[in-house]
């Protein structure tokens, strides 16, 4: 889904023509700053973004500043020797669990973790989770535009839709996930 087919659903709409008429860029630019806020809003509350990297662990333990990408919200799986091995998580790294046998292990393993999106989108970026809807992000949106605007009715009604829309997908993400 485009950033730009976005904006041009919400532009369409914005029913403030004269403020859309006058200030049409920076309307633009609210939207496009707002598909990112509710883009990192999915990805941190509704719709995980799942990224696995193959890691080095060393002594039992894995530095989180070894990972190639920023934006780590926390891990979800760690694997060993195609083994789920039980971790504890600190500030900075994680640590294999004694009970696992890995504890003192140093080798290669895989991570998965929950991550933000990987930039900020531009209106000529594609936004490559297909798991979203034009509805959705619409909706996510304009709640946010018209709260920044001031007009909290109007953004309570997108963001109604928003959210139960919302829990629908993950609803069924978890089916995908779980019937695995």
């Amino acid at each position: 889904m485009k950033v730009r087919d976005i904006v041009a659903e919400c532009l369409k709409q914005i029913d403030e023509s004269e403020y859309i008429a006058k200030n049409h860029q920076a309307a633009i630019d609210r939207i496009v700053f707002n598909v990112n806020v509710v883009c990192r809003e999915i990805a941190t509350k509704y719709l995980k973004i799942i990224e696995k990297q193959k890691i080095k662990v060393q002594d039992g333990e894995f530095v989180f500043a070894d990972l190639n990408r920023v934006g780590m919200l926390y891990p979800v799986k760690l694997e060993i020797d195609g083994k789920n091995v039980d971790y504890k998580v600190y500030a900075t790294r994680l640590k294999c669990e004694y009970r696992t046998g890995y504890y003192n292990y140093t080798g290669d393993g895989e991570l998965s973790y929950a991550c933000l999106p990987s930039k900020e989108y531009d209106i000529e970026d594609d936004i490559p989770d297909d798991r979203l809807t034009m509805s959705v992000m619409t909706n996510g949106v304009l709640a946010e535009y018209y709260f920044q605007m001031g007009n909290y009715r109007k953004s309570q009604d997108y963001d109604i839709d928003y959210r139960h829309e919302l829990g629908i997908l993950r609803y069924a993400d978890t089916l995908k996930t779980t019937s695995r």
